[in-house]
């Protein structure tokens, strides 16, 4: 088992990323949003969507790859624990780490609600249906608009973190 870990952490962690390997990543992203989110004004993709959880994963994940090497400490398998990890390392500040976990974790609470309140699995919040409604309730806002105002307040804190570091 030992060995398989130093394997795989070689080839993870072993050599820096080539040159363009950053914006590569971007591309594939800004590939995800536009071709599988399938965004409207009216239709929001808690995953793949503008400032979703793809946006916090590939953040995170490009960190981990651009960093792992000379700090273990970023090297978590989860998101949130490689946050801060990366905060640790002085990759990012504490507050910015701890700012993409609040938010990642609240996306997560969005997506398990759209997930168990809707007909069918779904990470998509139709604005024109019932879902907004029934997931500010199951996650304790006051109003539908609460909750919506809240979840574009986030994905826009997100995508502002992701855009001055990914881009």
């Amino acid at each position: 088992g030992r060995r398989v870990r130093r394997v795989l952490r070689d080839l993870v962690y072993g050599s820096a990323l080539p040159a363009g390997a950053v914006k590569e990543i971007h591309d594939v992203r800004q590939r995800m949003e536009v071709e599988l989110a399938e965004e409207t004004a009216d239709r929001w993709h808690v995953k793949l969507g503008r400032g979703g959880l793809v946006d916090v994963e590939f953040l995170t994940q490009t960190l981990q790859l651009v960093h792992g090497a000379s700090h273990p400490e970023v090297r978590a398998p989860s998101t949130r624990g490689a946050l801060a990890g990366l905060a640790r390392a002085g990759v990012l500040s504490s507050e910015r780490s701890a700012t993409l976990s609040g938010h990642y974790r609240f996306l997560r609470g969005v997506s398990a609600a759209t997930r168990l309140l809707g007909a069918r699995p779904a990470d998509v919040l139709e604005l024109d249906g019932p879902m907004p409604t029934r997931v500010a309730t199951a996650l304790d806002y006051p109003t539908r608009q609460a909750f919506l105002d809240d979840y574009r307040r986030r994905t826009d804190a997100v995508r502002a973190i992701y855009d001055e570091i990914m881009t």
